[in-house]
């Protein structure tokens, strides 16, 4: 209980910052989406089994320089069907995002590491639990201010006395303001 209070105090202060800068520079907001296929990589609440579905992740972010970002998101985890029952999820997450050019073209490298919360559900019970989450992928600039994004991230919560992991697959389109 003590380590999810922790977590959640550090993800607040760590938002009420990224607000803080947001209210002094509005020019390096920017909000995103992405569609993502979802790999449930443990067992649940001891349920396991095939997921062939989809999830969905909106974000807004704040660019601290050109190369750095806050990211706060919310996503959806897909559903896993298994021969015991199903598992489902969704949740929030707030990420330190980098970006490292690659050469003079319009590709970057994609990095990200953060903290996650999520509520899963069984048909065996509901839990909710966090943990951190970190992805890695490519960003191309089709202008200066719209972005595709094709990225891999594995979320991790604790939940249900042990740690699930969800890993997704997304391809997704940034807009910056």
């Amino acid at each position: 209980m003590t380590v999810s209070i922790r977590h959640t105090v550090s993800a607040a202060l760590l938002a009420a910052a990224a607000l803080g800068s947001v209210a002094a520079h509005a020019e390096g907001l920017y909000v995103g989406g992405s569609v993502a296929s979802p790999d449930w990589r443990s067992p649940v609440n001891g349920l396991a089994g095939n997921d062939h579905n989809a999830a969905v992740n909106l974000y807004g972010g704040y660019s601290l320089s050109p190369n750095l970002a806050l990211e706060l998101g919310t996503m959806t985890l897909g559903h896993q069907n298994g021969d015991l029952g199903q598992v489902k999820g969704h949740g929030g997450y707030l990420d330190v995002v980098g970006t490292l050019p690659i050469g003079a073209s319009n590709f970057s490298l994609l990095g990200r590491m953060g903290y996650d919360r999520a509520s899963i559900m069984t048909d065996a019970g509901s839990d909710n639990g966090g943990g951190l989450n970190f992805g890695a992928g490519l960003q191309y600039d089709l202008s200066r201010n719209v972005a595709l994004r094709a990225e891999v991230t594995r979320y991790r919560f604790n939940t249900f006395g042990t740690t699930a992991v969800n890993d997704q697959y997304s391809v997704g389109v940034k807009y910056g303001f």
